[in-house]
């Protein structure tokens, strides 16, 4: 077969439509950008059939995802486990350049192609994995240490403020003791829900250790941080949990009056937690190199 041109689309499960990963050859460049509602052009078709398509033609072709100066297209769906999760297309200026061998060829290829995205995808999700815990759906401390250090650095470089925010849920261990874990638990995964629904996508949200969680407030000056860990605070006071009412201490600090380093800032961020602790609870105090002794 002649091939002069390819392109693979990809499926994009949140926005439920096909998007081009990769093109080559004369004429693809204006599919670079394309996106493709599922059932719409030759590539939606196939990607709902499962079945591949061989067209030839004297003209143009119709659809939005073969370019104008083909005269034959191959279309082939990459099927994992009876899941359409893309579509490889391949183009011809030849009337009639894709055989029955070709099909069979292509569609090989094709195989080969859904095992390589899939391993790749595994990767990604395992990848994912390693950094999140296990209980609470939140980064791990790993994965907290590793971009608090990159998002510092990224401050450093453009001069902005980053804040971090220590918490934890007060008398968690009486909650524990009279309730038993599998309650503590659950008590720990709502307040990691309520971290999750009240913060930003760019902000990062782990689990510093047992009941303490941390958050990473990029490009966020103190006050607007202290706003931040209020509404936790008030979210956190305000829901209904399963075995009475749960409160929680923040600290916050920020890059770069309280601290230069990541351990800094983390070390002044506990001491603004331990303030909040020591001056009664379930609520929000803000370090001050004077109290920090």
């Amino acid at each position: 077969a002649d091939v002069e041109g390819y392109c693979l689309f990809l499926l994009e499960e949140t926005a439920g439509r096909l998007v081009v990963r990769t093109t080559g050859g004369a004429g693809t460049e204006a599919l670079q950008d394309l996106k493709l509602p599922l059932g719409e052009g030759l590539a939606g078709r196939v990607f709902q059939t499962q079945s591949a398509e061989t067209h030839g033609s004297k003209g143009p072709f119709r659809w939005p995802d073969v370019p104008l100066d083909a005269r034959s297209v191959l279309a082939v769906p990459l099927v994992s486990q009876n899941t359409s999760i893309g579509v490889l297309t391949l183009f011809s200026s030849a009337p009639a350049a894709f055989s029955e061998q070709a099909v069979a060829f292509f569609t090989v290829v094709a195989n080969q192609l859904t095992a390589a995205v899939e391993n790749a995808r595994l990767y990604h999700k395992t990848q994912e994995l390693s950094y999140r815990d296990g209980l609470t759906g939140l980064f791990n401390r790993r994965y907290f240490e590793e971009t608090l250090a990159q998002e510092l650095h990224r401050a450093e470089r453009y001069r902005m403020p980053l804040s971090l925010v220590m918490m934890d849920i007060d008398h968690f261990k009486d909650y524990n003791d009279t309730y038993g874990h599998p309650q503590g638990d659950q008590a720990l995964r709502a307040v990691a829900e309520i971290l999750i629904q009240t913060t930003r996508r760019v902000d990062i949200a782990a689990r510093y250790g047992g009941e303490e969680l941390v958050l990473v407030l990029p490009l966020t000056p103190k006050d607007p941080a202290r706003l931040v860990a209020e509404k936790l605070r008030l979210a956190t006071e305000g829901t209904g949990f399963p075995s009475g009412r749960l409160t929680i201490s923040l600290g916050v600090a920020t890059y770069p009056e309280d601290g230069g380093s990541a351990a800094e800032l983390i070390k002044a961020a506990d001491d603004a937690l331990y303030a909040a602790k020591q001056a009664g609870r379930n609520r929000v105090e803000v370090f001050a190199r004077a109290s920090s002794g």
